[in-house]
């Protein structure tokens, strides 16, 4: 039989998010519906036994076989008249990050049958059946193959969970509040919002991008703000720095002036009666004998 590659995508809704941890669930595949690859599992009993086989599979991403591209692992299965769905568990916190804001909806089932038989549709498609079919793995994926896949996404926003840790950690903002639930769709809505799921996750996006920016901006501005008044003190602590050798020059030059001076007394004027009386006569006695001969004192 030639290789080939089966695969079937739909897309998953997530709960109970963690950083470590979240939990997905959604549709493995429907019965008895063909995909836009041009297969299906054609009855309840062949779908039995892969639900029971997916219960020990792995999740990976995009069907890759490395080692590295394992994330989580499958931990229970539910089988229906119509459907086989998975409840999976995720560990790789950048792919929980990424289906957390809504940027990866969709989980892809490979398998490999032990017998294919084609068969033609009432519409003249021609499709392959799959019998005995082993369980390779599950993949969270980009594009859904599945046509009618239909997601819903019930796990709280990254900038929900981001602004609640940062109020948790802010004086006088009192403790995060929890996140309110979104209310549930009626049956009319739930179209409605699957066909503007892609405008409107893209509006939260860009929203969410422009608050980012504009969270960053004011951060710059204040960390410019703050290195302003830094090189400031630097700026001062350094002028002082100079300043103080030529300050403490000066004051020692003055210490030493005022030493000198201190309780000298000089006698400028030859006036005679600021000496002692014995002084005084005996200048005057020197004073009148110069000026009989001619001198002066």
């Amino acid at each position: 039989m030639e290789e080939k590659e089966y695969t079937y995508t739909a897309s998953f809704k997530a709960r109970d998010i963690t950083e470590d941890k979240a939990v997905i669930e959604g549709v493995a595949f429907p019965i008895g519906v063909p995909n836009k690859n041009g297969w299906r599992i054609p009855n309840v009993e062949e779908a039995k036994k892969i639900a029971e086989q997916m219960k020990k599979g792995f999740l990976r991403i995009d069907h890759s076989d490395s080692v590295k591209a394992i994330i989580g692992k499958i931990i229970d299965t539910r089988v229906s008249e119509d459907k086989v769905e998975y409840v999976a568990e995720v560990y790789d916190k950048d792919i929980i990050w990424r289906i957390n804001k809504g940027l990866i909806e969709s989980g892809s089932i490979q398998l490999k049958p032990g017998r294919v038989a084609s068969v033609k549709l009432e519409d003249g498609r021609v499709i392959d059946d799959l019998y005995d079919s082993k369980f390779v793995e599950y993949s969270i994926v980009l594009n859904p193959a599945f046509e009618d896949a239909k997601f819903k996404r019930i796990a709280k926003k990254v900038v929900d969970a981001v602004k609640a840790v940062f109020k948790s950690h802010s004086p006088d903002k009192g403790e995060p509040q929890p996140a309110k639930k979104e209310p549930e769709k009626a049956a009319g809505e739930e179209k409605v919002a699957v066909e503007r799921g892609g405008d409107q996750m893209e509006e939260e996006i860009k929203k969410e991008l422009e608050e980012l920016k504009k969270a960053i901006a004011q951060l710059t501005e204040e960390i410019n703000q703050l290195k302003a008044k830094a090189e400031k003190a630097e700026a001062e602590a350094e002028k002082e720095a100079k300043e103080e050798p030529a300050k403490e020059a000066k004051e020692e030059e003055a210490r030493e002036t005022d030493g000198t001076d201190a309780g000298v007394a000089t006698i400028t004027s030859d006036d005679s009666s600021l000496y002692p009386d014995w002084y005084r006569e005996i200048y005057e006695s020197y004073k009148a004998a110069l000026e009989q001969k001619g001198g002066r004192v």
